[in-house]
């Protein structure tokens, strides 16, 4: 019985495991058009790195609305999203569609030549 109890108390309190950031690398400055965007793969997931005046911003690939994926659209300038013709500028603002809110901002660090993303990752408790 006492086994039986156990494994239902782990049913409704499971152990969930903590959120820690990490510093991904992902790309090297020089490989990012100046004025320009380039797309990057994380560990989970896709990222934008937007170079506006010199200054890098990262923003999630992910669409706010349904999660599909954007895409940068250099004749425009912007982000699009294929599913629902959601719009974003290069800041992640809103423009038209569907999407709630902004695209997710991932902080940015520059170390000499190297670009690393700050990005959550699971990690079980010991």
């Amino acid at each position: 019985m006492g086994g039986l109890l156990f494994r239902f108390a782990q049913f409704l309190y499971p152990e969930i495991p903590s959120v820690k950031l990490v510093e991904v690398p992902t790309a090297k400055r020089r490989d990012i058009p100046q004025d320009g965007v380039r797309p990057v793969r994380l560990p989970q997931g896709s990222a934008m790195i937007v170079d506006t005046g010199g200054q890098l911003r990262a923003f999630s690939a992910v669409c706010t609305h349904l999660g599909c994926l954007i895409a940068w659209h250099e004749d425009v300038k912007k982000f699009v999203c294929p599913c629902h013709n959601g719009i974003f500028d290069r800041n992640g603002k809103v423009l038209s569609g569907p999407p709630p809110r902004s695209l997710e901002e991932i902080k940015t660090i520059v170390r000499g030549d190297d670009v690393f993303l700050l990005v959550k990752s699971r990690q079980e408790i010991t």
